[in-house]
């Protein structure tokens, strides 16, 4: 998932240049399915590993989608 979006953002957006904050948003996604994928391989190698789901984690409002800083298309229109 994490390599479609980045190639999407290569091929079909001139890298960002025609739609700026969407080239951003889905970079955004792009770093946090790669984040996503880094966590589960670790814990595949090192299944005792302590978790990490009790850090606590402050989220970017308009990039991680939360119940406190939900994206929505209304927000984005204006």
């Amino acid at each position: 998932k994490s390599m479609w979006r980045l190639d999407y953002i290569s091929s079909e957006n001139s890298e960002g240049f025609h739609a700026d904050q969407e080239a951003m948003r889905i970079l955004a996604e792009s770093i946090d399915y790669s984040r996503q994928a880094e966590a589960l391989a670790i814990r595949l190698r090192a299944p005792e590993a302590p978790s990490t789901s009790d850090i606590p984690t402050e989220p970017i409002q308009g990039v991680t989608p939360t119940d406190k800083a939900p994206i929505d298309a209304d927000s984005k229109q204006g």
